[in-house]
């Protein structure tokens, strides 16, 4: 079945790559009153560059706080 021109094969991929999100917010689960909003996310890894400026700079502090003994 097609609908719009796109297929469930479509939507599929369109929520995989993020282009469509689909959210619930749900009330009465768990303690009464309290509530929960889910919202389909995909999971993107930080490139492997990022990983490594973020070491780097992790690193430089580190060794820079150290050299900053109190005497």
């Amino acid at each position: 079945m097609t609908i719009n021109g796109k297929n469930y094969s479509d939507t599929l991929a369109m929520l995989n790559d993020g282009s469509l999100r689909i959210g619930l917010h749900v009330q009465a689960i768990g303690a009464p009153g309290g509530s929960d909003s889910y919202v389909n996310n995909p999971i993107h890894a930080p490139a492997p560059g990022a990983i490594l400026l973020g070491s780097l700079g992790t690193a430089l502090v580190g060794f820079l706080r150290s050299r900053r003994t109190i005497r």
